[in-house]
């Protein structure tokens, strides 16, 4: 396109669009962004952001639920730069690429999720990048007993009879006697 992307558009038959611009890049370069790209098409991200999307379609007052949609817009740009990074190498190059979109598509429209996601993620997916935060040794202990807990207090939670159930019950009880 002329100023467009990069970004990967459609639902059913994803297309990746990218600038002209980005032909312009050396080799290297241009790998790394079809890769983020190509990336996003084998996740389907494109999919789960779209139809995460359609809930502020129903519900647009549900202020919650845009902080949550551009949290997993930003989560899934984080996961993205991971496997790009773990495919082909180099984190400061990839962090240096990303530095350089931002300031190319500074004043051009953009597409949802783009290569660079939300404006304000870019911060936090660098920081990621160069610099990926490690669990405590306590954090590796305490949030799967956590979760543990969690799962037993869900199992263990009984359901809540209905009178429908409780009749039918003393029914089926009188019937024996």
């Amino acid at each position: 396109t002329d100023s467009l992307g990069p970004a990967t558009v459609v639902i059913l038959r994803s297309r990746v669009v990218i600038p002209r611009w980005v032909l312009a890049l050396p080799a290297a370069q241009r790998q790394y962004v079809l890769q983020h790209e190509e990336e996003h098409r084998k996740a389907r991200d494109t999919h789960l952001l779209f139809f995460t999307s359609l809930l502020l379609v129903v519900t647009p007052w549900n202020l919650p639920l845009y902080w949550q949609l551009r949290r997993l817009s930003l989560a899934v740009e984080m996961d993205c730069d991971r496997r790009v990074v773990s495919a082909l190498g180099d984190a400061d190059t990839y962090g240096e690429l990303l530095l350089n979109i931002a300031e190319a598509t500074q004043h051009t429209p953009r597409l949802q999720p783009g290569f660079l996601g939300g404006r304000g993620s870019l911060e936090c997916r660098l920081k990621q990048l160069i610099a990926p935060k490690q669990l405590t040794r306590a954090q590796r202990i305490i949030l799967p007993a956590v979760a543990i807990a969690l799962l037993y207090v869900v199992l263990s939670t009984p359901h809540p009879v209905t009178r429908r159930q409780v009749e039918a019950h003393a029914t089926n009880a009188g019937v024996h006697q």
